[in-house]
């Protein structure tokens, strides 16, 4: 017996064939433990369900990804490709179908390694090319005055405002992501060293330094917390001012405490956690501070990722514009 490769809820037949199992092993289980960012993980999971819906199963734990081969991904990634939502345009961008050919790659290294598939096999899927991204860079950078007044909204002797002020003040004066934020644990903090360790993008570590202003919000907000050896440092805060010290908060907890105090500033633009961490590398460019330093800082792979931060170029071009003459 053969699933067919279709669209879960328009059961439409695409006209390949997935083979039956042949093995018993949770491929994707298998991957996914070798994550440790419980974002990583849940982005992830939830990619390979996309997908293991669009082939016929109800999760990526029923997959015989060990039995797929390049014909079937390829076909898959074409599919997903045409999709349109119901206004005509794709469900799809170039952007989001690179993450899943990412995750089929890595679900497909995964397969390898248990002996589901053959080096060769993995190697031709490997051989499957992300599409070309070329967009204008949404979001902004905000001004100082903005900035200043979502800490001043933030200042407060409540204990949310104590908690969300330290996370305001780490976005803007690091740079580091929403999820990030999640990671900052007792384990990471050196506190003589003014620095985190944090599980970054693509479940890597790394090591964030932090100016003083940000440490000192850091320790106001530990102080009323309460010190531990272990566990999050940012956890919730339940109704009545209690700590919930063992349920960390989420990522998207943290993109909604940006959303009240952009409210509270009375800034009107939508203002997101990566606006913030785009104002962190725009300051530091700006000031001429060396790619190669503010890569490392934002914790970037590449310097080419990095200057896409920088906007200076694009200041002249606005600049210079208004020097035509039209009569």
């Amino acid at each position: 017996m053969e699933k067919s490769l279709l669209v879960i809820g328009d059961k439409n037949n695409f006209g390949i064939s997935v083979p039956e199992p042949a093995e018993t092993i949770d491929v994707a289980a298998f991957y996914l433990a070798g994550f440790r960012s419980v974002n990583s993980i849940r982005c992830l999971e939830s990619r390979l369900n996309v997908m293991a819906n669009l082939i016929g199963f109800n999760n990526c734990h029923e997959v015989p990804w060990g039995s797929l081969r390049l014909i079937h991904f390829r076909k898959l990634i074409q599919i997903m490709s045409e999709l349109k939502n119901e206004n005509g345009g794709q469900i799809y961008t170039s952007s989001s179908l690179n993450s899943y050919i990412s995750a089929i790659r890595g679900i497909s290294e995964a397969a390898w390694s248990l002996g589901l598939m053959t080096q060769e096999e993995t190697a031709r899927i490997r051989q499957i090319k992300k599409f070309r991204t070329k967009r204008i860079t949404v979001g902004r950078e905000l001004s100082l005055e903005e900035t200043a007044a979502l800490l001043d909204n933030s200042s407060g002797p409540k204990i949310s405002e104590i908690r969300d002020h330290a996370i305001l003040v780490i976005l803007i004066g690091t740079g580091i992501r929403r999820a990030e934020i999640s990671s900052i644990s007792f384990e990471g903090y050196d506190r003589r060293q003014g620095s985190l360790k944090i599980i970054a993008k693509g479940d890597k570590q790394r090591k964030v330094y932090m100016p003083n202003e940000v440490r000192q919000a850091l320790d106001q907000w530990i102080d009323v917390r309460g010190s531990q050896t272990e566990g999050p440092i940012f956890v919730r805060i339940r109704r009545f001012g209690v700590i919930d010290t063992k349920a960390p908060l989420t990522p998207e907890a943290v993109g909604l405490i940006v959303q009240k105090y952009t409210a509270l500033a009375g800034i009107t633009d939508k203002v997101t956690p990566h606006d913030l961490r785009r104002t962190f590398a725009t300051r530091l460019i700006k000031q001429n501070v060396d790619l190669v330093a503010v890569r490392d800082l934002m914790g970037h792979a590449s310097v080419v990722t990095t200057s896409n931060y920088d906007r200076r170029g694009e200041e002249r071009i606005i600049e210079n514009i208004q020097k035509v003459k039209l009569r």
